[in-house]
């Protein structure tokens, strides 16, 4: 996982991994992106390796090195908002036995009974709240997603700049891979940001991503997307309340949510089109600002 703050929520999730009941060895990595969460939680979580990088690195940079360093026969990523039942790693490595290169769980709200923490949580998660059935998908919740090791050895040049799940994804299912979702498999999710915070980082995450789409546009596919950009967040609010109305399930937190899910998409939409005018000078860009804002 990458993380940027020391925050409760992180150490409730080191603990939760700490817990699990599998004899199983499991190697916890944090890549820190600011090298205040290991001099603030290294002593208490000694089997914890925090990695920390002198260069200013962006959430999918942090991944990417941190999945580089990685040993298991098994990758999962996740972030710090998560906690896992002690039977997690069990449960992961029997469905891992199976010919599926990727595999997903579901993803549960157990956060604040707020406005907020239930938008943050409907905005990315919403889609994988159970009930759910066991599918062959490349839908799969970007914070409980797991990788046989020997996969992305393989496919290593699919995410050595930035870990982005989507491209990783689509690069594999064109080499022939297949991806389950196991709802066996069900972590908690417990969004602490508040909801400008969080619409600052949808902000981010839409940039970093359609900067990163361009290294593979030709201009004329680029100018596209900058011209229907605009209709994007129609789109994106309209997919995420159809995914979470048909679980028949806290529809009513979903109603009260929409200003705040528009909001946020609204968020995603405008940073996709920054990063669709600036390309890959974004990144040059951003961690310039992040380097002086370290000074």
């Amino acid at each position: 996982m990458a993380a940027f703050e020391p925050r409760p929520e992180l150490a409730r999730c080191l603990d939760s991994l700490a817990r699990q009941q599998s004899r199983e060895a499991l190697e916890t990595i944090v890549a820190d992106g600011t090298g205040e969460i290991a001099r603030s939680m290294a002593a208490k979580y000694p089997a914890v390796r925090f990695l920390h990088f002198a260069q200013a690195c962006g959430k999918p940079q942090l991944l990417s090195r941190a999945m580089e360093q990685a040993c298991g026969s098994i990758v999962a990523v996740t972030e710090p908002y998560c906690c896992f039942p002690a039977d997690w790693v069990e449960k992961l490595c029997c469905a891992h036995q199976s010919e599926f290169a990727v595999i997903g769980g579901a993803v549960e709200y157990d956060g604040a009974e707020t406005l907020a923490g239930w938008a943050c949580y409907l905005a990315d998660y919403g889609a994988f709240m159970l009930p759910a059935e066991r599918r062959v998908t490349a839908l799969l919740a970007g914070n409980h997603i797991s990788y046989k090791r020997i996969l992305l050895a393989g496919a290593s040049d699919l995410w050595s700049e930035g870990y982005f799940k989507i491209f990783l994804l689509r690069d594999l299912e064109r080499r022939g891979c297949r991806f389950l979702f196991e709802p066996e498999l069900v972590i908690t999710y417990a969004s602490a940001p508040k909801w400008r915070e969080f619409a600052r980082q949808y902000y981010r995450n839409g940039s970093e991503f359609a900067a990163t789409r361009t290294r593979h546009f030709s201009r004329a596919a680029r100018l596209a997307h900058i011209v229907t950009t605009p209709a994007l967040p129609l789109l994106l609010l309209f997919r995420r309340m159809r995914a979470v109305w048909g679980k028949r399930r806290n529809r009513g937190q979903l109603v009260r949510s929409i200003p705040l899910l528009a909001l946020f998409v609204l968020c995603w939409s405008a940073g996709e089109f920054r990063g669709y005018l600036w390309g890959a000078a974004y990144f040059t860009h951003s961690w310039r600002i992040a380097e002086k804002g370290r000074d």
